[in-house]
C-alpha cells in the first residue's frame, strides 16, 4: 500500500514494520477489520502488534506490524512521566488561548501540575494504614487455610484413616497382603486420607495477586517520582551553574520556573523514601509460602463476598486495598476503536507542546528581526514562513512524532519548497549526549526552546546570506563600484553615507527591477547589520575580499563568514564551547 511518509515529506510503499504516526493514508482504509480510517489520516497504533490494511472495492489486504514501544526499566524516564507533561502542557495551552489574550505565554517545559505526583495517593495513603496496623504482615505469617484431604497408599502404621473403597482394592491386590490368618487378611499396606494444610484458598490467592499489583504498581511510581526529583535537581543545577552563558541560564530559569518549590522537593523526598519502604516490605511478603502457594490462582478482577473477606479481623483489609489497586483499570482503554483514539490524542497533544516550542522560539527571534515571521498548522505538523528582501525562502516544517531517534540537523535538504525536521516525544533508545541532539524535545527537555530557536536562526540566516556580497547590475554612474555594477558588502552607515546612496538610487536614471534590487540589497545588509544576540541595530564591519567580520558594539557578539572555493563558512558566538552551555547564542556552519 502506498502512503505518505511523514519524516521524509515522500510517498513510499508501506514497511513491514510500521512505527505509529509516522505514516498518512492516502486512500481510505480500515484498520484490523474494526476500524474504519480516511484519506489523509494518520495511521496510528490500535494496541495491537498485528497492522492489517483493507482498501477499495475489492478490500484488498496487506498485512505488517507496528512497532510496538520497550518496557519501562529502573533508571530511565517512564514513558508515563512524559505523557503526563505534555498532557498538561497540552490543557494548559487550551485555556491560555480561551482565555484573554494579554497573558504571557506559558512555558513549555516542566509544568507544575506535575507536582501531584510527588503526593501520595489514596492507594498509597491506604496501603501505609494496613501496613503499620500489621493486617498483611499477620496474614504472610498466620495465613487462613483448609484442611484437604488425598487419597494415597501408605504403610498400615502410617494409615490414620480409611479411604472408601480401601477393602475393595486390597482384595484385589494380595501384595498389599502382611499375611493371612484365619480371621482374615493382615494387610502391609492400606488406601488411606492423607491430610495436608491447603493454603492456596480463594482468599490467600487474592492476597498473593495483591501483593503482585502492588509491587507492581509501588516500582512504577518509585521510577516516575525519582525522574520527576531528578529532574527537578537538574533544573536547579541550571539555575546555579557558572559555566552557562548568563543570558543562557536566565532564559532557562525563566521558561521552567519552579516546578514545585523547596518545601515540596523535600516532601517528594519524604514520599519516595516511604515508598521505598512500602516496597521493601510487598517484596518481604511475596517470599512468604502463602504467597509464593497461592500466587499460582487465577481470581479475576472483582472479589467474590467470602466469609474471611468479610469478617476476618485481618483479610477484611484486603477489599478496600484490592479496590484502589484496580481503580485504574477501569479507565484503561480496552477496545481497539478507544486505544486507537488514545494514540490519535496523544499525538495532538504533542503536537501542540511543539506548536509553543515554536512560539516561545519566533518571540524570541521577533524582538530582534523585524521582518515578519508565521506560523501556521497543517494537520499535525506547523510551518513556519519567513518574508525576506529578494530571497525566495523554503517554507520550515517542524513535524511531530511519537518515538524515534535521529540526528538534530539544522540544515535538512529541501523537499517540495520545504525544510524538514522531526520532533520526537519518546526517544527509543539512550540519552544523547547533548539534551536534544536526538531530535527529542519534550517537556523535560530544558533546551527545546534553544534547539527550536537555534534552527529558525540557521534557517533565517543562511538565506538571508545567500549571494553575499549582494551585487546589483548596471546601476547609475553615481552609484558604481565596480565597473557598471554596485557591489554591496556592507551596511550602508546612517547619516551622510545612506543619504547619498537613497538620493542616488532617487535621483539616477535606473530602471524599476535595478532600483528595486538596490533597496532589496539595503534591507538584506541592515538585517545583517542587526546583532541576533542584543537585537542592536550597529555593528563594526570589517571587509575583504568574500570575507566580513562584524562586531556588536553592545554585547561583543562577533560575526564572521567567508568564502573559500565556493563553501561558505559562518560563526556566530563562541561556538567552541558545547551547546548546553551557550545554547542557540553561537552558531556556525
Amino acid at each position: 500500500m502506498r502512503v505518505f511518509d511523514r519524516f521524509t515529506g515522500a510517498e513510499t510503499d508501506l514497511p513491514s514494520q510500521v512505527e505509529p504516526g509516522r505514516y498518512r493514508l492516502l486512500v481510505a482504509a480500515r484498520l484490523n477489520r474494526s476500524i474504519d480510517l480516511q484519506a489523509g489520516e494518520v495511521l496510528w497504533s490500535d494496541g495491537s502488534a498485528r497492522c492489517l490494511l483493507s482498501s477499495g472495492a475489492t478490500e484488498e489486504e496487506s498485512l505488517h506490524d507496528f512497532l510496538q514501544s520497550p518496557p519501562e526499566s529502573d533508571g530511565q524516564v517512564p514513558d508515563s512521566l512524559i505523557d503526563e507533561a505534555i498532557k498538561a502542557v497540552a490543557k494548559q495551552w487550551r485555556e491560555w488561548q480561551a482565555g484573554a489574550a494579554d497573558q504571557p505565554l506559558l512555558s513549555p517545559v516542566m509544568p507544575a501540575q506535575l507536582g501531584h505526583l510527588a503526593e501520595m495517593n489514596r492507594l498509597e495513603i491506604q496501603l501505609e494504614k494496613t501496613l503499620i496496623a500489621g493486617h498483611l504482615q499477620t496474614i504472610a505469617q498466620r495465613p487462613r487455610m483448609d484442611m484437604r484431604y488425598d487419597t494415597e497408599l501408605v504403610p498400615v502404621s502410617r494409615a490414620r484413616r480409611v479411604a472408601l473403597g480401601a477393602q475393595v482394592r486390597l482384595a484385589a491386590h494380595s501384595e498389599d497382603w502382611a499375611r493371612r490368618e484365619i480371621t482374615g487378611v493382615v494387610p502391609s499396606r492400606l488406601l488411606a486420607e492423607v491430610s495436608d494444610d491447603e493454603l492456596a484458598i480463594y482468599e490467600n490467592r487474592v492476597f498473593a495477586h495483591l501483593l503482585d499489583r502492588l509491587a507492581q504498581l509501588l516500582r512504577h511510581r518509585i521510577r516516575e517520582l525519582s525522574a520527576l526529583l531528578a529532574k527537578r535537581e537538574e533544573a536547579a543545577s541550571l539555575s546555579n551553574a557558572e559555566r552557562l552563558d548568563y543570558r543562557l541560564r536566565e532564559a532557562l530559569c525563566r521558561l521552567w520556573g519552579q516546578a514545585f518549590d523547596a518545601d515540596e522537593t523535600q516532601s517528594a523526598q519524604q514520599v519516595l523514601q516511604t515508598l521505598q519502604r512500602q516496597l521493601g516490605k510487598v517484596l518481604q511478603m511475596q517470599r512468604s509460602p502463602v504467597a509464593q502457594v497461592a500466587s499460582l490462582g487465577f481470581t479475576g478482577l472483582t472479589l467474590r463476598s467470602t466469609n474471611i473477606l468479610r469478617h476476618d479481623p485481618h483479610y477484611r483489609h484486603l477489599r478496600p486495598l484490592w479496590q484502589l489497586a484496580h481503580a485504574d483499570l477501569d479507565q484503561v482503554a480496552r477496545t481497539p476503536a478507544e486505544r486507537f483514539e488514545q494514540s490519535r490524542k496523544a499525538g495532538e497533544e504533542h503536537s501542540e507542546q511543539v506548536g509553543l516550542l515554536i512560539r516561545h522560539a519566533l518571540d524570541a527571534i521577533r524582538r530582534h528581526h523585524p521582518r515578519p515571521l508565521t506560523l501556521n498548522r497543517d494537520g499535525l505538523d506547523w510551518l513556519v514562513e519567513a518574508s525576506l528582501p529578494g530571497v525566495s525562502m523554503p517554507r520550515l516544517r517542524f513535524v511531530p512524532a511519537r518515538r524515534g531517534k535521529q540526528p538534530w540537523c539544522l540544515a535538512p535538504g529541501s523537499i517540495a519548497g520545504e525544510e524538514r525536521h522531526v520532533v520526537f516525544s519518546h526517544a527509543d533508545e539512550g540519552k544523547a549526549e547533548q539534551p536534544g541532539a536526538d531530535a527529542v524535545l519534550n517537556p523535560l527537555q530544558f533546551y527545546g526552546v534553544e534547539r527550536v530557536q537555534q534552527v529558525i536562526e540557521h534557517w533565517l540566516m543562511r538565506h538571508l546570506l545567500a549571494g553575499y556580497p549582494f551585487v546589483v547590475r548596471n546601476v547609475p554612474k553615481a552609484l558604481r563600484s565596480s565597473g557598471n555594477d554596485r557591489v554591496m558588502d556592507r551596511p550602508l552607515v546612517a547619516g551622510a553615507e545612506r543619504d547619498e546612496v537613497l538620493q542616488a538610487i532617487n535621483a539616477g536614471s535606473c530602471n524599476e527591477q535595478t532600483r528595486h534590487a538596490l533597496q532589496q540589497a539595503i534591507e538584506r545588509l541592515a538585517l545583517l547589520d542587526r546583532c541576533r544576540v542584543c537585537g542592536a541595530e550597529s555593528t563594526a564591519w570589517e571587509v575583504s575580499h568574500m570575507a566580513f567580520k562584524a562586531t556588536c558594539h553592545g554585547c561583543k557578539n562577533e560575526v564572521t563568514w567567508q568564502k573559500r572555493n565556493g563553501s561558505a563558512a559562518y560563526r556566530s558566538g563562541e561556538t567552541g564551547r558545547p551547546f548546553e552551555d551557550v545554547g542557540h547564542l553561537a552558531m556556525c556552519w
